[in-house]
């Protein structure tokens, strides 16, 4: 069996970018603006989950202060 080179055409280019498809240009800005979006959405829910934990354990100790003001009195 005899190895021969390979033909210039099949070899690996030697540079991405001599090879790769620029993207079109509104292209990028929609993935920045979803991935922005996405990004966003996930803030609002864990500032949501925050602020309703938060708020439970507000409610949660002015319940035993008043139970226990109510108590000395």
């Amino acid at each position: 069996m005899e190895y021969k080179n390979l033909p210039d055409a099949v070899k690996a280019p030697k540079s991405l970018s001599a090879t790769m498809i620029p993207a079109k240009p509104g292209r990028k800005l929609y993935r920045l603006v979803g991935v922005s979006f996405g990004l966003l959405c996930i803030l609002q829910a864990i500032l949501n989950i925050s602020l309703r934990l938060t708020y439970k354990l507000y409610k949660k100790i002015s319940k035993a202060y008043v139970d226990r003001t109510v108590l000395l009195e």
